[in-house]
């Protein structure tokens, strides 16, 4: 595994974990991939909620808006580098016999036998229509749909997940003091300091604190290819929900 097999950016790396860390779980066995090695890589890549972990690094960076602390950024570099070793170690003593093309296509990898290029090459055409209603306790569910006529919950040809984008913004109440860097005063769109969320059907939830009560989420969505986020669709047009 070589620097060109991995991302360039903190979004391609959400994309691609989200893939790997999951895809390395389920395939270790057949890999001949260490157990103990697998776990220190979920316990790496952990969830928001443990500190230090890459999740935890990545929501802390989500939420700080304007010009990221340098803290933060180099907390969520610093660990990002620790999963990027660990990748490279697991990988490379993966036995070239074991590798398929489904492994090449999710390492980004060449090895093993001949490859087969079998891969889309057509951006996802089909609209992102994202409905989502709010609940108490900043609780939202929602879904989305290729349009507002049909009740299909599939994802749409070429697509193997949805992405989210969202931000917390004022609304008609001014931000006191105590919420500066938490709401925003506007937001223009999916790519104006919103936070990112992955999920790999059309239903989601997105959870925030009773603590937003009071102000907006603003929330878009898209159709993506989590190996080929290249052909991402199009961005939704924006709703705009109360927050309660």
């Amino acid at each position: 595994m070589t620097k060109k097999t991995f991302p360039t950016n903190i979004p391609g790396w959400q994309v691609f974990l989200f893939v790997i860390v999951a895809y390395i779980v389920l395939n270790a066995t057949r890999l001949g991939i260490l157990s103990t090695r697998v776990s220190l890589l979920q316990a790496l890549y952990g969830d928001d909620t443990t500190v230090g972990t890459y999740l935890y690094c990545k929501k802390k960076y989500d939420e700080a808006t304007g010009r990221k602390p340098a803290v933060i950024s180099a907390n969520l570099r610093n660990v990002t580098s620790d999963i990027k070793s660990l990748l490279i170690l697991i990988v490379n003593n993966i036995p070239a016999e074991k590798w398929t093309n489904e492994d090449r296509a999710a390492f980004n990898r060449k090895t093993g036998l001949t490859k087969v290029i079998t891969h889309p090459t057509t951006k996802i055409g089909d609209d992102c229509v994202v409905i989502a209603t709010p609940h108490p306790n900043g609780v939202f569910k929602g879904i989305a749909r290729i349009d507002n006529e049909t009740k299909s919950h599939a994802l749409p040809e070429g697509a193997n997940a949805l992405e989210l984008r969202h931000a917390v913004v004022k609304g008609k109440f001014d931000i006191p003091e105590e919420y500066k860097g938490l709401v925003k005063e506007k937001c223009s769109g999916p790519n104006d300091g919103t936070t990112t969320s992955i999920v790999t059907s059309t239903r989601f939830r997105i959870e925030l604190t009773e603590d937003f009560a009071g102000f907006e989420l603003y929330l878009w969505g898209r159709w993506i290819n989590l190996q080929h986020p290249e052909l991402a669709g199009d961005w939704s047009i924006r709703q705009i929900l109360p927050i309660s």
